[in-house]
């Protein structure tokens, strides 16, 4: 099955996510609490996707999605992001993220949004 990188800056939300990905046969998924940690992570792990909850620090997100896209254009990005704030879900679509998720999250969506990708 694939493996994929789950960054989110909430130990709780990452557990929970993580979680439900296992159920859904997902066993190898890698976990990252900051947007530092993406492309060393992705460099060391290769995952088939990326899921990446959007925080308040979201300038700092783009560039790093612009430069994952740059190192692998056929990185698979999800983002999630709060209700309301689909300015931050149109920026990360432009810099190359692949699909997107409005918070808060149900595991259905979160479930479909992945395999739609995987696939």
């Amino acid at each position: 099955m694939a493996s994929i990188l789950l960054v989110d800056e909430i130990h709780i939300l990452r557990f929970r996510i993580k979680s439900h990905l296992q159920k859904y046969g997902y066993d190898t998924i890698h976990e990252a609490s900051n947007y530092q940690d993406i492309i060393s992570m992705y460099l060391n792990t290769k995952p088939d996707l990326v899921f990446i909850s959007i925080n308040d620090d979201s300038e700092n997100l783009f560039g790093i999605i612009k430069k994952l896209i740059e190192i692998d254009p056929q990185a698979k990005v999800i983002v999630a992001a709060p209700q309301g704030e689909e300015k931050l879900i149109i920026q990360s679509l432009k810099e190359g993220a692949k699909g997107y998720i409005i918070k808060p999250i149900t595991y259905a969506n979160l479930k479909q949004s992945i395999s739609k990708l995987l696939t």
